[in-house]
């Protein structure tokens, strides 16, 4: 029977059950019970009208689903902090016909959403599968984002499919950068709080990235992430100066590693020779999925040649005529179309 959590205390209450489901979860995720509650501590909760829409399935009084959704300020029920988590999705085991009907229709009878946002969903995802029929009219399912990936061999090799002078051309670029220190800090060094955010002013004030980028809660979330070890960061350092810093989401049960934010300085190839340099050190483990995360970025898919896949957003509005919200990823995407076209 589905349950909905409205208040932290209530989900921190079951904690521990959460973290249960959630190792035994088999899927792309890093929606831990640790990620929900403090990303919707440091981002979302400061806005009173976001409303929490915490779903957990229970058989036999044990939790054997949860799905991190809130309700926003204009009635919009979407995922916890979906801005900047790539894979949305409910953890549990596979859900049934009837679970997932009994999920929607607790959508439809709430007078409080008024709209469903649903953002990352992979393609193979049940509730991008099953809502369009559930939901029915004013649904609208888009893709305007993938994600990439590569994954080890059986020797533990990420490289193998690559031809010779492939390889050669990433030793190229290794070897015009190695005079600088390649580091991995996995938890038991201190979070580099203060070296991070020099290289983050660094690239805000060559305009690389804006004023917005990776503030000063942003940078507190992480390192939160970082101590329970739930986030990992590979570097690159000129002497003591930190010119490369990629931080890395770990689920351990599903043998996944993705790229979530990267800095890095003006130096030629310093963030690719860094990918480099963690892809080989990944393989002194085996069985890894290692993932560049959203965006199918020129210089990452030229040079490391990753499986893609596409992303999905569904849109559902209670409205008949609120044709603009259902419509309104295509809408946008057609819009930065003609804008490239005039340039």
């Amino acid at each position: 029977m589905f349950q909905v959590l409205t208040k932290i205390k209530d989900i921190r209450a079951v904690e521990q059950d959460l973290k249960a489901v959630y190792q035994k979860h088999r899927h792309i995720s890093f929606y831990t019970p640790v990620y929900v509650i403090a990303s919707f501590e440091h981002f979302l909760a400061e806005d009173k009208r976001n409303e929490l829409f915490f779903i957990i399935n229970k058989i036999k009084n044990e939790i054997t689903h949860y799905i991190p959704w809130y309700i926003d300020s204009n009635k919009t029920l979407r995922f916890i902090f979906d801005k900047h988590t790539d894979y949305c999705s409910c953890i549990g085991p596979e859900m049934n016909f009837s679970m997932l009907k009994e999920l929607a229709k607790l959508i439809i009878d709430n007078p409080a959403i008024r709209q469903v946002e649903l953002e990352n969903l992979l393609p193979d995802d049940l509730l991008l599968n099953s809502f369009k029929h559930f939901l029915g009219l004013g649904t609208v399912i888009s893709c305007y984002n993938n994600h990439s990936f590569i994954a080890s061999s059986s020797s533990g090799d990420f490289f193998s499919y690559l031809k010779s002078n492939e390889k050669s051309e990433l030793r190229r670029v290794q070897k015009k950068n190695e005079t600088y220190h390649f580091e991995v800090f996995d938890g038991e060094k201190a979070f580099p709080k203060k070296q991070i955010q020099l290289l983050r002013d660094q690239m805000i004030a060559n305009k690389s990235r804006n004023i917005d980028f990776f503030d000063v809660k942003f940078v507190t979330f992480s390192e939160l992430l970082y101590n329970t070890g739930e986030l990992e960061i590979f570097s690159k350092w000129d002497m003591e100066k930190l010119i490369s810093a990629s931080l890395v989401l770990k689920n351990d049960q599903y043998g996944f590693r993705m790229v979530w934010i990267d800095l890095y300085a003006d130096i030629q190839f310093i963030n690719l020779s860094a990918y480099i340099d963690y892809i080989h050190y990944l393989e002194q483990s085996t069985s890894l999925v290692f993932s560049f995360g959203r965006g199918s970025y020129d210089y990452k898919a030229k040079n490391f040649q990753p499986v893609l896949q596409n992303l999905y957003n569904l849109r559902y509005s209670k409205s008949k005529f609120n044709f603009f919200f259902s419509h309104y990823q295509g809408i946008k995407q057609f819009g930065k179309r003609l804008i490239r076209e005039k340039k």
